[in-house]
């Protein structure tokens, strides 16, 4: 099947709301029963006796649903090869709000979701639901409780371990009582019933670990629960799987799923079907739709300019590293030597408009025209396999696959392939366009370029060399000057106050905050030298602003947005990326270059004492 006909088919059946309604919710009750049944509809029948969670685990994922309610399997890119890792669970809600307790309202939401769905499904003791609902809501608190929390600058360490050995090293995790239960041998039996090669995990499977700590805890968790209270685990595990079928059924269920939403981020507007369908083919049909996309949308005459946007900015960048007077020689030539390797994928990678390329990566994916449910489910089975195939290949972090999602409207630096990616979807509009003043160009997708350039210098990037390998290339007085800078920004932006009166946490946003400062100065330079070359651009008809003012105003432009006071709160809590205003403010309070342009008083905000800026590069 082309690849555009499995794409055609996904939307048609997102779109086909009368077939949805035909079905309601009978997929799902089909697949909570195969699965032994969820025990908080099926009541005292329910036989503990033949509840097997790790055999339970395998059958979720045979039937299209993710199973990363206690532990996430992945396969990642390491630094000589793919390998497994494994990785805190994905929840119901996010560990900031699981862990506030059955008062919190929009932990109460979330219980009333899990009663109602239970209740649709056809529960008949309305009062049992409730009660062992939030048993199931302590249950995922406790396991929320134990990952990794961010937004307090912990910081996870990576092992790299057998799989026996790490069943090991949980099982000696002192966390519990040491005379109860430990999983031992299972993590290798539910290593097999996730990622389900023909070749089986054995003891000897390499693993990453990001936070040995939360599979201690995880460890004991399961064996208490699996020795005492199989039905709560049971119950938890299928009201995990019931989540994620609501968004495919009917109106209902998925109304349902929107008073959630409403709650968690303030949604209060439906968003029109043909959106939401849209967004279902942005995942795993990325590649089919971009394919589409590039090329009905994209030409070689808009390629070649956004190429020459990137070249302005990589040479500033090298020029930044030529001035920079806190870097010793070796340290700064190994910079130059990562620069200069960087390679840049703009547009889209070549191979996507090689039709048998494309339909030969969905070959093996067969989605109808008539049935959302199903097409989801093959759809998510469909991806797993093809990542866990990965683990048995070797790793090459240039191949095209790796770049094809050339529609997204969003640029990314990749630090395993020392890589910038530019795709097709962000090179138009609001961010770019060859014929209007190159003061806009350069500071909208000028900023951009430059802000993922900066990505492979950021705290994070640097840990990297030129052809993508972890590894130290720094010399120790030189780390120690960036660190340093780094912790100037760190405090700058953790006592930027916002609005609200709320708080960014510098530590988490760092990444981004070194980015968006390194982008500006080699955007605003590259501008510089581009009227160096081609003369000084008119200022726009009917606005008062000069082309440098308006160089600035673009670059504020990209982060125009508007949250809702819960999406707001969600992204300080979780997101790398410090809020718009002070993605704004804050970075372009750091350049006398900015403030010159618009006379900014002297001791203003935007014009602070030269002492209270920061900069990195």
């Amino acid at each position: 099947m082309p690849a555009i006909v499995t794409m055609r088919n996904m939307y048609k059946s997102c779109m086909n709301l009368t077939a949805i309604e035909s079905y309601g919710a009978e997929p799902l009750r089909e697949a909570l029963t195969s699965l032994g049944g969820w025990p908080v509809l099926v009541g005292e029948d329910w036989d503990n006796r033949t509840f097997d969670w790790i055999h339970v685990s395998k059958q979720i994922r045979k039937l299209g649903f993710r199973a990363d309610m206690f532990v996430q399997f992945k396969v990642i890119a390491d630094v000589l090869n793919n390998t497994k890792k494994l990785d805190e669970p994905t929840l119901g809600l996010r560990r900031q709000i699981m862990t506030l307790g059955p008062n919190n309202s929009i932990v109460q939401v979330y219980h009333q979701l899990m009663v109602d769905t239970a209740m649709l499904l056809g529960a008949d003791n309305k009062t049992r639901v409730k009660d062992e609902m939030w048993d199931v809501i302590a249950l995922e608190a406790q396991i929320a409780q134990a990952t990794h929390d961010p937004a307090h600058g912990e910081k996870k360490q990576s092992w790299y371990l057998h799989l026996k050995a790490f069943a090991d090293v949980a099982n000696q995790t002192e966390v519990m009582a040491s005379n109860q239960t430990r999983m031992g041998h299972d993590w290798i039996r539910l290593a097999n019933a996730i990622v389900q090669l023909d070749e089986n995990i054995t003891a000897r499977e390499l693993v990453m670990v990001d936070n040995l700590y939360f599979m201690g805890h995880i460890d004991h968790i399961l064996s208490y629960v699996n020795q005492n209270e199989k039905r709560l685990l049971a119950n938890y595990m299928l009201w995990r799987v019931a989540l994620q079928a609501l968004s495919t059924g009917s109106k209902e269920m998925r109304d349902m799923r929107d008073n959630l939403h409403r709650h968690l981020y303030g949604i209060t507007e439906k968003i029109a079907r043909w959106k939401t369908c849209l967004s279902q083919l942005t995942g795993s049909l990325s590649m089919a739709l971009s394919s589409l996309y590039t090329k009905h949308h994209f030409n070689s005459t808009l390629k070649e300019k956004a190429t020459e946007m990137v070249n302005y900015l990589r040479v500033e960048f090298n020029e930044i590293l030529h001035k920079n007077d806190w870097m010793d020689k070796e340290t700064k030539d190994n910079a130059f030597k990562k620069s200069q390797m960087m390679s840049a994928v703009v547009g889209y990678p070549d191979q996507l408009a090689n039709d048998t390329l494309v339909n030969e990566h969905y070959r093996t994916l067969n989605l109808t025209d008539n049935n959302f449910d199903l097409n989801i489910r093959r759809l998510r089975n469909w991806a797993q396999k093809r990542e866990f195939e990965k683990l048995r290949e070797i790793n090459d972090p240039q191949d095209w696959r790796n770049f094809a999602n050339s529609a997204n409207v969003n640029a990314f630096y990749w630090s395993q392939a020392n890589a910038i990616v530019i795709p097709a979807g962000i090179l138009r509009d609001v961010f770019f366009d060859n014929d209007r003043p190159q003061y806009m160009n350069f500071g909208t997708i000028g900023y951009i370029i430059g802000h993922e350039i900066t990505h492979a210098f950021d705290n994070i990037g640097a840990q990297f060399d030129e052809i993508g390998n972890a590894r130290n290339w720094w010399k120790n007085e030189t780390r120690l000057h960036y660190n340093s800078k780094a912790q100037c920004m760190v405090k700058q932006y953790s006592g930027y106050e916002l609005t609200n009166g709320l708080k960014i946490n510098g530590d988490l946003t760092l990444k981004e905050n070194i980015a968006d400062n390194g982008a500006l100065k080699e955007a605003y330079n590259a501008y510089e030298k581009y009227t160096d070359k081609f003369g000084h651009e008119l200022q726009l008809p009917g606005l008062k602003y000069t082309p440098k003012q308006l160089f600035w105003i673009s670059a504020a432009m990209n982060w125009c947005s508007k949250s809702s006071p819960e999406m707001f709160k969600t992204r300080l809590d979780t997101d790398t990326h410090s809020p718009s205003q002070a993605r704004v403010n804050v970075a372009l309070s750091n350049f006398k270059e900015f403030s010159q342009s618009f006379n900014c008083k002297a001791g203003t905000d935007m014009n602070p004492n030269p002492k209270k800026r920061c900069t990195v590069w």
